[in-house]
């Protein structure tokens, strides 16, 4: 009675074995096909975007063409995206916020192939003088473009000292910096 218990447990675990192996074998066989095929399509025009065509609303004063051709400057990205790359719309979301207008991106991609970009832009609460000139910071304390509006802004009223980085950076200044978050 053992022996036979051991024989058909041996067979059954045997059998299970098998279907382990061949589904194994089945899946490997599909993500290696996705690949492959992902691969070859990843170079046809169909699944390619220009960076230029990318949806979305530029912040004020600039047009779309302007403010995606600093987009791409800025993050050295190519002119043409391939709409299969599994990290675009991430890479694509660090390159809008290393734009100084731009606080929050989220980017859809999708094979049509289409990329829409939602942006959130930084908005002017404060105005520095600073070396003849008034420049607004956002209420982060972040300076913004130089072509951001000052007039009907707060002014600082301290003696500030120029800012220690470029658009699109913290001013630099506890003291600036402080002042702008209180107009959160």
């Amino acid at each position: 009675m053992v022996g036979i218990r051991f024989s058909w447990m041996r067979s059954w675990l045997a059998a299970v074995f098998v279907v382990a192996v061949g589904v194994g074998v089945f899946l490997g066989g599909v993500v290696w096909v996705h690949r492959a095929t992902k691969d070859q399509l990843q170079d046809c025009e169909r699944y390619q975007v220009r960076f230029l065509d990318i949806q979305c609303t530029p912040p004020p004063k600039m047009n779309r063409h302007q403010f995606l051709t600093e987009v791409q400057y800025l993050a050295e990205l190519p002119d043409i995206l391939h709409v299969l790359d599994d990290d675009l719309a991430r890479k694509l979301e660090k390159a809008f916020c290393r734009h100084p207008w731009v606080e929050e991106a989220k980017v859809i991609v999708d094979a049509t192939p289409s990329i829409r970009a939602s942006l959130v832009f930084r908005r002017p609460v404060l105005a520095v003088k600073v070396n003849g000139t008034m420049r607004a910071v956002d209420r982060h304390g972040i300076l913004l473009p130089p072509t951001a509006e000052t007039k009907g802004l707060p002014v600082y009223d301290g003696d500030a000292p120029p800012p220690a980085g470029s658009s699109g950076q913290p001013w630099g200044n506890e003291l600036v910096e402080r002042a702008a978050r209180k107009f959160q």
